[in-house]
């Protein structure tokens, strides 16, 4: 297993880990999660292409999708469609029992997911920062 959210982990531990994930196959056209509904899960793309919001995936994109539901099972922000894809999922119940069962795994899963989710907060606060100075500019211009 070649994705990043495997990287620092030990043959030993990747076989740990990956037995509370579940390998699935999504038909094309089938919703992995729907934008706006709650989501207690998150999903590594292992094979296949998945759409998340307008923007078409694969697994050289190596990211991990809904990996904050995974922590909060919070709404979906963008709708994820398979477009035939293999995926490896978890939910949160199964994370919360691999922490308690294996946490030298589970910790360094969670180094890797808040590493991500950090990328992802500094990308918003950058977002937010420039549409901010747009609406000053403008309301300056008044």
């Amino acid at each position: 297993m070649n994705h990043p959210l495997f990287k620092t982990l030990s043959q030993k531990e990747l076989e740990r880990a990956l037995g509370y994930f579940k390998r699935k196959f999504y038909d094309e056209g089938e919703i992995l999660a729907a934008e706006g509904e709650y989501c207690q899960k998150a999903f590594v793309l292992i094979d296949g292409e998945i759409i998340v919001g307008d923007e078409t995936k694969t697994g050289m994109d190596e990211e991990v999708f809904c990996a904050v539901n995974l922590i909060d099972r919070g709404a979906v922000k963008e709708e994820i469609v398979s477009k035939g894809a293999s995926v490896l999922e978890i939910d949160h119940d199964d994370f919360i029992e691999m922490i308690d069962e294996a946490p030298e795994v589970a910790v360094k899963l969670l180094w890797y997911l808040s590493y991500e989710i950090s990328r992802e907060l500094r990308d918003c606060e950058t977002k937010a920062s420039v549409l901010f100075n747009a609406l000053n500019e403008v309301v300056d211009n008044d």
